[in-house]
């Protein structure tokens, strides 16, 4: 479940104007409910902070992994990500 959040999460935005992306780390994981087998997972993501950081930006995410027909989340967890250039 975990393992699929970077994934997911690029799908949620669009970088513009960075040279460079470091995926800093997911932290603070919680599993809340079990996934079944075949089931279809969505992901939400909540920017939390954003900081100057030496030569761009660190942003800190707040993802929640959802399972259809679930009313609990799977997985909710903290992804930090700098993005990095001249144009940031």
């Amino acid at each position: 479940t975990l393992s699929l959040a970077p994934s997911l999460f690029w799908q949620l935005i669009d970088v513009v104007d960075s040279e460079q992306v470091i995926n800093c780390g997911i932290g603070n994981a919680r599993f809340t409910a079990p996934v079944p087998v075949g089931s279809h997972l969505r992901l939400t993501a909540e920017v939390t902070t954003v900081k100057a950081c030496r030569g761009g930006y660190q942003v800190t995410s707040a993802l929640t992994m959802s399972v259809d027909g679930s009313e609990r989340p799977a997985c909710v967890a903290d992804m930090t990500i700098r993005f990095l250039g001249s144009n940031v």
